[in-house]
């Protein structure tokens, strides 16, 4: 490849892919203590696809996102996924535009459209409690069933473990840093690609030779 069309791809396509794999999808600030991938919230900090957080008894926090804003309530683990928010255990309130989707073990609960849409969603002793607050929620299990939770209606549903849905493991004030999962990995391929093609580059040019002035 021509040393002019390789520097221009380099230039262009790496910052671009860095970009898009780190860019933060939204904030969050927390009130009381609040853990993010183990590390206590102490002021607010941007939130990307593979964060878990945790709030304790007397914690609380807010995540202003793209279209939606949640509020994290006490006592309440959960993972940041491209598909949604993971809820391990404890309580979500959502307010979006966005069809933003609270997962859990066995269940999916988005809003029916993109109309603003508020719901909450627990998560308590395998059992899942979701109120439709303002506009409907549908609520989708592992099998293709799905039911319309109308405005102002609620619902408890059993959310066993068997279910093969996301869990939130090692949202702990003890762990020592963030947990390493597809996110950080795109990161890391995308670095070493990078690296890669620096290293083709440096290639691209003649070999420095005694025999060649």
């Amino acid at each position: 490849m021509p040393r002019g069309w390789l520097t221009a791809w380099l230039l262009i396509w790496v910052p671009i892919s860095l970009a898009a794999a780190d860019f933060p999808a939204g904030t969050i600030q927390a009130t009381g203590p609040v853990y993010l991938d183990g590390a206590e919230l102490k002021n607010s900090s941007s939130v990307t696809s593979g964060d878990v957080i945790e709030s304790q008894a007397s914690g609380l926090a807010n995540m202003n996102l793209v279209g939606s804003t949640v509020q994290i309530e006490p006592s309440t683990s959960l993972k940041f996924e491209r598909a949604g928010l993971a809820l391990d255990r404890g309580t979500l309130e959502v307010a979006s535009g966005k069809q933003l989707t609270v997962l859990t073990r066995c269940l999916r609960v988005t809003p029916t459209s993109t109309d603003w849409t508020q719901f909450n969603v627990t998560r308590s002793n395998g059992r899942v409690h979701v109120v439709a607050r303002k506009g409907d929620v549908v609520i989708r299990g592992e099998s293709a069933h799905r039911d319309v939770l109308k405005e102002s209606k609620e619902t408890w549903r059993d959310d066993g473990p068997g279910c093969g849905g996301a869990v939130v493991r090692g949202a702990v004030p003890a762990a020592k840093g963030p947990m390493i999962d597809a996110a950080m990995a795109e990161r890391a391929a995308l670095a070493a690609s990078g690296a890669l093609l620096t290293w083709i580059f440096l290639q691209s040019d003649d070999p420095v030779s005694p025999a060649i002035p």
